[in-house]
């Protein structure tokens, strides 16, 4: 049977433009700096700062409250390690040049959020969801993605990325399925260390993966044809 795909939710660049312009206003920049204040202390208890009544989003609506930072600018924003952000929605957000060390990103929302050169030692995205997620230049020492869903894929078992690379390929840790979406972040990792010999098998398996992906589904389709 294919793997099962998860259903995103959908943003277009017009969207994320709108929830990253909602920040720059001058209610959008007191709330922001409220939220930067309270994230500082500890708490990630934002209530209502994080709605904007005037929004006509359907996505918004089933966001609990306090948990919507889409589009949210915390680039090179000191915070305290081990921030508690289960289940927020950071569609859009830059979230660049921070340590978010510790942190627990567990079941967000992070489709186009931006970790560019930021720090994320033992950073937990367990069931995260991302969508073109990017961490160039990113710390992901002992990052856990278990279960993470990255382009709509779910990885069941997972690995500590070091930033030297994979330790224990398979061994130790156990690796994720074969999905075309991390093995292509991985191999982004290693071409930024200029680790070229170890991106190279991630490459192949990048390719592999999609080749096994497309014959399972057209598979599965000849399958349902045949019962018909």
């Amino acid at each position: 049977m294919a793997s099962t795909k998860y259903k995103n939710i959908k943003y277009t660049f017009k969207d994320l433009e709108r929830l990253r312009n909602r920040w720059k206003t001058e209610e959008g920049k007191e709330r922001r700096r409220r939220i930067i204040q309270i994230l500082q202390s500890g708490s990630t208890d934002l209530g209502d700062l994080t709605v904007f009544p005037d929004e006509k989003d359907k996505v918004a609506e089933e966001i609990p409250i306090g948990k919507d930072l889409r589009g949210i600018n915390l680039a090179s924003i000191e915070f305290p390690n081990g921030l508690n952000f289960t289940r927020f929605h950071f569609a859009g957000a830059i979230l660049e040049a921070a340590d978010f060390s510790l942190c627990n990103f567990s079941f967000c929302h992070l489709e186009y959020t931006s970790f560019n050169g930021s720090t994320l030692n033992r950073t937990i995205f367990k069931g995260a969801i991302m969508v073109k997620t990017t961490f160039v230049g990113s710390n992901l020492d002992m990052a856990i993605f278990a279960e993470a869903i990255v382009d709509g894929y779910q990885l069941i078992a997972h690995r500590t990325f070091m930033e030297d690379g994979f330790r224990d390929f398979s061994n130790k840790h156990g690796f994720i399925d074969k999905k075309p979406g991390f093995y292509n972040m991985i191999k982004q990792k290693y071409k930024e260390l200029g680790r070229y010999d170890e991106m190279i098998p991630f490459h192949i398996l990048e390719m592999r993966s999609k080749r096994d992906e497309k014959f399972i589904i057209e598979k599965e389709i000849v399958k349902m044809v045949k019962q018909f």
